[in-house]
C-alpha cells in the first residue's frame, strides 16, 4: 500500500495548530482553519492557541454550525522554564490535552496557575507541574529548532517522569537545516524510548497568509520587517496540506506507517467534548424548606402583594402563573434568584439600580423590583425574553450607579467566591485605524505619516472608508488635510538621521531592498524583481533636493537610503491589503462592560480565568458570545452614568429641599415636565439631549410616557433606514392617514401608527406573516444583533431572504417587503427593542422631571457625576445658567471637591445657586484639596494668603493649578501675581528676600476667558462668542450681518444668512450618508449646521481644528426645529491658537512681556537659591558632628 492510501486510510491527526486567538501569533481565523482541515478531510485537529483556551468555544461552536465531521481535540500549548532563572528557548513549551471532563479542569487549573498576576507574559516551571495530577492529560513536544544544548536528556527524562503520555512532535518545513534537526531528535525518541508524532505545525490556513503572519510578528515583538527577518517562518509551509502532500513529506521518515498508527490511538485515547460541559447557578441562598423555583414563587406573590396590595388582578394573576410555569419548565429559577439576590443587596446599600433590555418584557423580573416597568402596561412581548421552544438561557441586564458599580462587583467575588464567579471577556480586535497604524509601523513606515493616517481616519470625513481610501488620499492628493504638501509629506515620513542611516546601510548589506522581503514573503514575487531598483514615482524629484543637504562623503550612502527608504510602488498596495485583511484579528484580551458568570462549582470546570488589569477582577478567557452559544447564564452587571446623577439629585433634594424621592415615586405624566421636553430644552437630560434627538422633540412634542418611548428608539438607524420617520411624523400631525400594510399587522403596528419602529414589532411580524415560529423570530433577532460580525453576514442575509418568501406566500407588497428587510439592517447596525426603550425612556422621564423642577440639584448632580453624557461641564453650565441657575465661582472659603448648592442671599423661601467645586480644576489632587477642606473645617475661613499657606502644605503644582483658577482674588490678589508667588514659594521657605512692589496690568478679557478655561474648563464671565465680537472679532464679515440663534424665529424657511458659534459637538453617524453635523452655541443657544460631504470635504480643516465657526447657510425650519445647511464656512483673518479654548495663549502685549519677565528673572533666581541651599546640604554631610 503507498503513503497516500496508508494516510487515507488510517486518517491523519493534525497535532499542533495556532489560530488568531493566540494573540499576534497565529494567522487564520478559527473558522477559515476548520473549513480548511473539513477540506483536506482530515479525521481531527487539536486546536492549542498559546497558554489558554480562547479560540475553544468558538471551534466547537462552529463545528456545530458547519456540521464538520472531523473531532476536535482541545488544548493548549503552555510555555516551561527548567527554572525560574533560565530564559525562554524553542522547546520550551508543552501541549497539553484533556483525556476527559477531569483532565479538562487540570488543564484549566494548570493555565490559572501559569496566570497568577495580570502580567500578561507567562510561563510554569517543571516544579509547578508536580502540583498537579497529569495521569488525565497528553503532554505533547513540540520540536521546533535543533536539541537543546547540555541539559537535553535530562529536560526529557524529566517531563517523560511527569507525564506518563509523553511524545515529541516533529515537523517538516523543507527548512534546509531542518532534516539535521530531525535526525537528532528521532535519535532523542529512540534512546528514551518517547514515542513519536507528525505535525505541520499549523499557524495559518493558506499559505497566502505567510505576509500577514510576518506582520503580526513584528506587531507583537514591536519591531518592523527590516530587522526581524531572523524571526519570521522561513517559508509558508505551516498551513495543513493536503494528504498527498503529507504523504509526500512525510512517508520518507522511518516508521511512517507505526508513527500515523500511534497518532491514530492516541485521538482515541481523547474523549472530551465541550457537549459534557453543564453549567449550574448556585443554590445557596435558598432558605430550608424550599425547592429554587417554590422559593422564587414565594417571593414573587410576597413583593406582588406589596407593590399591588390585595387586589392584584386576574390578569396580572395568569401572567405571574405563565412566567412560574416556564422558569420552573426551563429550570431557570436559580438564575432569577441570584439577580434577585443582587439587585436586593444594591438597593440595600443605597444604589440606584434598574433592569432593561429584554429583561423589562418579564413580569416576574417587575414584581422582583429588577426592572421598573409594568411590560402588561405596554403589552410586551415575553418571548422577546424566554420561551420554552427556543430553551435558551435569558438575558438580564441590570444597570447601576456608576460611580458604585464597583461595589456591586465586589459583592459578588466577596458572595460567590473568586473561584466560582468571573467576570466575561471581551477580546479587543483590530480597528481599521488600528490596523493602519501598527501594519504601517511593521513595515518601516515612518511615525508622522502614522499620525497622519490616524488622524484622517478619525476625521468625519472618511469614517467608514476603507484603508486603500486612507492610503491613497494620503499618498497621492497633491494638498493633503493637514496643510503639507504630498512632496512635503514624503519627505517626512521616509528621512531619518544619519545613524539611522547607517544601520540601514548594515541591513541592506545583509538583507538587500525592500523587495527582497517581498520575494521572499511570495508577494508579487515577478513584479517586485522589477521594481526593485526603481524609486517611488511621487518621490523621485525629492532625492536631488535631499542630496544638496549631505556631505559628498555620505553620496554613496544616500544611495542606499534612497533604496530603502524610498521603497517600490507596492509598499503602499501592501499597506492596504495587509492593514485590511489584519482588521477584525484578535489583539489581547479585555474586560466586558459588566458581564459575569457565576457557578455553583469552580469555574475551572468551564474555562480558565486570569487576573484583569483591574485590581480584584478576574476573567474567564471566552467572550460573551461563546458563553452564550454554550448556554451558560449570563449576568450583565453594567454601570449608568445617569443613575450616579439621579441618586445625587434625589439626595441634594432631600438635604435642601425636603422632599424624598425614588425612581418609583416621581410624579407621572407632569405636563411641566413634557412642556419643557417638547422646547427640547434638555440638555443633560439621559438618551434625549443629542442633537437629532433634540431636533426631534418639537416636532415628535411627547406628550404622554410612551410618546417620550418612541422618541427615544425613533433616533436609530433602524427607524432611519426603513424610512420610516417623516412618514410616522406625518401622520402623527394628521398630514396622512395612518394605514396598514395588511389588516392582520392592525394590532402589531397600531401604537406606532401603522410603522415599524421596534424590533418585537419586527419580530412579531415575522411570527404573523412570515411563517416564523417563536424560536425562528428569535433567531432573526439574534441575527441581527450580530450583524456587525463578519462571520454573521451570510446567515442574517439567508434568514431574511426567508423571511421575504414567507411574506411573499402571506401576499404582503414588495414594498412593504423590501421596507421591512432594509429596516432589519438598520436594527443591526443600532436599534432599539421595545424593552429597552421603555427601561431607557423611564430614566429619561425622571431625569427631565429632576431640570424642570430641580434645575440647580440637576445640573449640579451631572457635573458631579462626569465624565458622562453629551456635553461638556461648559456647556452643562451654560444651560444652567439660561435655566435660571446662579453659579458661583471656585471659592477656597466655600466650594468643596465636588459641586454644592448653595442659598442665595435675600431669597425666601431659599433658593439655591450652583457652587462650583475644586474637581474641575486641571492638575490639582483630590488629596490636596481634602486637606484645604480639612483646614477650613478645622480652623475656620483662611484669612489671607499667607494664612492658606500654613495651614495647607501643597505641592507647587498643585498651587499653581489653584492659583490658576484666580480663587487667591479673595486676597487681594490678582490671578498673575499669585501664579508668581506659587512659582517662588519652594525657595521662600529656606531663604529670605525681600518682597519687591511689583506692579500687575489688569487681565484682558480674552486672557482672562482664556487662562479659565486652561484652568476649569469654563469661564463664567462674558460667553465667548460675546466676547469675541466685542473684542476680537476675526472674520472678514461685519457684525451686524450675523445672525443670533435667538433670532432664528425671525428668518423664513431656506433664508441664506450668516451665524456664528463655538463648537461642542462634532459628529458623522454611518445612517447619515456622509453628512457631517456640528452643534454650535452662542451666547443664547445652539445651532444645528448640518454639511454635505463636499462642503465637509471643503473646510476640513476649519470644522476639525478651530474652536469657533462662522458660517453662511440656509436656514431649515420644521416646526420649532431649525437647523443650517451650510454653503460656505468662513475663514478667520489671522491663522494662531486665537481658536482653541484648550490652552491659554499669551497676546503680545506690553504686559504679557512684562510679566514674562518677571517671571524668568524669578525662576532665576529660585534656581541660584537652589543651588545654594544643595551646597549647604552637601556641606552639611561632609562634616563630622561627633
Amino acid at each position: 500500500m503507498n503513503s497516500v492510501d496508508l494516510i487515507k486510510k488510517i486518517g491523519w491527526t493534525e497535532w499542533l495548530v495556532k489560530t488568531n486567538y493566540s494573540f499576534l501569533s497565529g494567522a487564520s481565523h478559527p473558522i477559515d482553519l476548520i473549513h480548511r482541515f473539513e477540506m483536506e478531510n482530515y479525521q481531527a485537529y487539536a486546536i492549542n492557541d498559546y497558554d489558554g483556551v480562547y479560540a475553544l468555544a468558538r471551534c466547537h461552536l462552529e463545528q456545530i454550525k458547519s456540521g464538520a465531521k472531523g473531532k476536535l481535540i482541545h488544548s493548549s500549548e503552555l510555555r516551561i522554564r527548567h527554572n525560574k532563572e533560565e530564559p525562554l528557548l524553542l522547546q520550551d513549551s508543552l501541549v497539553v490535552l484533556p483525556k476527559n471532563k477531569c483532565g479538562y479542569k487540570t488543564l484549566n487549573q494548570i493555565i490559572n496557575a501559569s496566570r497568577k498576576t495580570e502580567n500578561k507574559e507567562t510561563s510554569l516551571c517543571l516544579e509547578d507541574f508536580k502540583d498537579f495530577s497529569t495521569k488525565d492529560l497528553i503532554c505533547l513536544q513540540p520540536m521546533r529548532g535543533r536539541l537543546r544544548k547540555g541539559s537535553a536528556s535530562s529536560f526529557y527524562k524529566e517531563l517523560k517522569e511527569l507525564f506518563s503520555d509523553y511524545y515529541l512532535c516533529v515537523s517538516r518545513h523543507l527548512h534546509p537545516a531542518e532534516d539535521y534537526w530531525i535526525k537528532e531528535q528521532l535519535k532523542l525518541s529512540k534512546d528514551l524510548n518517547i514515542g513519536v508524532l507528525y505535525s505541520q505545525d499549523v499557524f495559518m490556513h493558506h499559505p497566502s497568509q505567510k505576509a500577514l503572519s510576518d506582520i503580526l510578528h513584528c506587531i507583537r515583538t514591536n519591531k518592523n520587517i527590516f530587522n526581524n527577518s531572523e524571526h519570521f517562518f522561513p517559508n509558508a509551509e505551516r498551513y495543513p496540506h493536503s494528504l498527498e502532500a503529507i504523504a509526500k513529506i512525510y512517508s520518507e521518515l522511518p516508521d511512517f506507517e507505526k508513527t500515523l498508527l500511534l497518532s491514530k490511538e492516541l485521538n482515541e485515547q481523547v474523549d472530551f467534548s465541550f457537549h459534557e460541559l453543564k453549567y449550574q447557578y448556585p443554590k445557596e441562598m435558598i432558605p430550608e424548606g424550599f425547592t429554587a423555583q417554590s422559593y422564587l414563587a414565594h417571593l414573587c406573590w410576597q413583593a406582588a402583594k406589596e407593590r399591588f396590595g390585595i387586589n392584584i388582578t386576574e390578569k396580572m394573576r395568569q401572567i405571574l402563573h405563565k412566567e412560574l410555569d416556564m422558569i420552573d419548565h426551563l429550570g431557570f429559577a436559580d438564575y432569577f434568584l441570584t439577580v434577585w439576590d443582587i439587585v436586593r443587596w444594591a438597593r440595600s446599600q443605597g444604589i440606584l439600580c434598574q433592569g432593561r433590555g429584554s429583561a423589562a418584557n418579564s413580569s416576574v423580573c417587575f414584581v422582583l423590583g429588577v426592572t421598573s416597568v409594568d411590560p402588561n402596561h405596554f403589552d410586551l412581548l415575553f418571548e422577546r425574553f424566554m420561551s420554552k421552544e427556543r430553551g435558551d438561557p435569558p438575558d438580564i441586564d441590570v444597570d447601576f450607579e456608576h460611580e458604585r458599580r464597583e461595589e456591586v462587583i465586589q459583592y459578588i467575588y466577596r458572595h460567590y467566591g473568586k473561584k466560582r464567579a468571573a467576570m466575561v471577556a471581551n477580546v479587543i480586535r483590530f480597528r481599521r485605524k488600528g490596523a493602519l497604524r501598527a501594519v504601517g509601523k511593521a513595515l518601516g513606515i515612518q511615525e508622522d505619516m502614522l499620525s497622519s493616517a490616524s488622524k484622517l481616519y478619525s476625521s468625519k470625513a472618511f469614517r467608514g472608508k476603507s484603508s486603500e481610501d486612507i492610503i491613497n488620499d494620503l499618498v497621492v492628493d497633491p494638498q493633503d488635510y493637514f496643510g503639507s504638501t504630498k512632496r512635503d509629506l514624503e519627505q517626512r515620513s521616509y528621512r531619518k538621521n544619519e545613524s539611522e542611516a547607517r544601520g540601514i546601510d548594515r541591513q541592506i548589506a545583509n538583507k538587500g531592498t525592500l523587495s527582497s522581503y517581498y520575494n521572499s514573503s511570495q508577494y508579487e514575487t515577478q513584479k517586485a524583481k522589477q521594481n526593485s531598483s526603481r524609486h517611488h514615482p511621487k518621490a523621485r524629484n525629492n532625492t536631488a533636493s535631499f542630496a544638496e543637504e549631505i556631505n559628498e562623503q555620505d553620496q554613496e550612502l544616500l544611495k542606499i537610503f534612497s533604496q530603502k527608504q524610498i521603497p517600490p510602488e507596492n509598499l503602499y498596495k501592501h499597506w492596504q491589503e495587509m492593514s485590511e485583511k489584519i482588521i477584525t484579528f484578535p489583539r489581547h484580551l479585555g474586560l466586558h462592560s459588566g458581564g459575569f458568570i457565576i457557578a455553583e462549582h469552580t469555574i475551572d470546570e468551564l474555562c480558565p480565568t486570569e487576573p484583569a488589569s483591574k485590581e480584584n477582577r478576574y476573567v474567564v478567557q471566552w467572550s460573551k458570545d461563546d458563553i452564550e452559544g454554550l448556554n451558560f447564564f449570563k449576568i450583565d452587571v453594567l454601570a449608568l452614568g445617569m443613575l450616579t446623577a439621579v441618586r445625587k439629585s434625589f439626595d441634594l433634594i432631600k438635604k435642601h429641599y425636603n422632599r424624598d424621592f425614588q425612581l418609583y415615586s416621581i410624579p407621572q405624566e407632569d405636563p411641566s415636565t413634557y412642556s419643557m421636553i417638547q422646547k427640547a430644552n434638555t440638555v443633560g437630560v439621559f438618551q434625549i439631549e443629542s442633537r437629532a434627538q433634540m431636533s426631534m422633540l418639537p416636532r415628535l412634542k411627547p406628550k404622554t410616557f410612551y410618546d417620550l418611548v418612541i422618541e427615544v428608539a425613533i433616533i436609530r438607524p433602524g427607524p432611519i433606514q426603513g424610512g420610516i420617520i417623516h412618514p410616522f411624523l406625518r401622520r402623527r400631525e394628521g398630514l396622512e392617514p395612518v394605514v396598514y400594510p395588511d389588516e392582520r399587522l392592525r394590532n402589531i403596528l397600531s401604537r406606532t401608527l401603522g410603522v415599524i419602529i421596534f424590533q418585537e414589532q419586527a419580530m412579531r411580524i415575522a411570527m404573523e406573516v412570515g411563517d416564523f415560529s417563536a424560536a425562528e423570530a428569535n433567531q432573526l433577532r439574534k441575527n441581527i444583533g450580530a450583524w456587525s460580525m463578519p462571520s454573521n453576514n451570510k446567515d442574517l442575509k439567508i434568514i431574511l431572504e426567508k423571511l421575504a418568501r414567507g411574506m411573499k406566500r402571506n401576499n404582503l407588497s414588495e414594498e412593504f417587503t423590501q421596507q421591512l428587510v432594509q429596516q432589519m439592517k438598520g436594527f443591526a447596525e443600532y436599534g432599539f427593542p421595545e424593552s429597552h426603550a421603555i427601561s431607557f425612556a423611564y430614566i429619561a422621564y425622571a431625569s427631565s422631571f429632576l431640570k424642570c423642577h430641580y434645575p440647580a440639584a440637576f445640573f449640579c448632580s451631572v457635573l458631579n457625576s462626569q465624565p458622562m453624557g453629551f456635553y461638556s461641564p461648559h456647556a452643562l453650565l451654560q444651560a444652567a445658567q439660561r435655566d435660571g441657575c446662579k453659579i458661583f465661582a471656585i471659592s477656597l472659603q466655600h466650594s468643596f471637591y465636588d459641586h454644592s448648592l448653595e442659598a442665595i442671599k435675600g431669597k425666601e423661601p431659599p433658593l439655591y445657586g450652583i457652587r462650583l467645586g475644586f474637581r474641575l480644576v486641571k492638575g490639582l489632587s483630590k488629596t490636596a484639596v481634602e486637606k484645604i477642606i480639612e483646614a477650613r473645617e478645622k480652623n475656620g475661613a483662611f484669612k489671607d494668603f499667607e494664612d492658606f499657606l500654613s495651614r495647607c502644605p501643597l505641592y507647587r503644582d498643585e498651587l499653581t493649578a489653584l492659583a490658576a483658577t484666580n480663587c487667591f482674588q479673595i486676597f487681594g490678589m490678582d490671578r498673575r501675581q499669585a501664579l508668581w508667588l506659587a512659582e517662588a514659594l519652594p525657595i521662600k521657605a529656606f531663604i529670605e528676600q525681600p518682597e519687591k512692589d511689583l506692579k500687575w496690568a489688569k487681565e484682558a478679557s480674552f486672557d482672562r476667558l482664556q487662562r479659565d478655561f486652561a484652568s476649569f474648563q469654563t469661564s463664567l464671565g462674558e460667553h465667548p462668542c460675546q466676547l469675541l465680537k466685542k473684542q476680537n472679532w476675526p472674520f472678514p464679515i461685519e457684525l451686524p450681518k450675523i445672525i443670533a440663534s435667538n433670532n432664528f424665529n425671525k428668518l423664513i424657511n431656506n433664508q441664506v444668512f450668516y451665524g456664528f458659534g463655538m463648537v461642542l459637538v462634532r459628529q458623522a453617524p454611518p445612517s447619515a450618508k456622509g453628512m457631517v453635523f456640528v452643534t454650535l452655541e452662542d451666547e443664547y443657544g445652539f445651532i444645528n449646521l448640518a454639511l454635505a460631504p463636499p462642503i465637509y470635504q471643503k473646510y476640513f480643516r476649519l470644522v476639525e481644528n478651530h474652536a469657533f465657526v462662522c458660517f453662511r447657510g440656509k436656514l431649515q425650519k420644521q416646526g420649532e426645529s431649525h437647523s443650517v445647511l451650510i454653503k460656505e464656512l468662513i475663514s478667520p483673518k489671522i491663522h494662531d491658537n486665537l481658536f482653541s479654548l484648550q490652552q491659554s495663549r499669551a497676546e503680545k502685549t506690553s504686559e504679557n512681556i512684562q510679566l514674562k519677565s518677571k517671571l524668568e528673572k524669578t525662576k532665576s533666581w529660585i534656581h541660584q537659591q537652589k543651588v545654594k541651599i544643595k551646597n549647604l546640604r552637601e556641606l552639611s554631610k561632609s562634616r563630622n558632628y561627633q
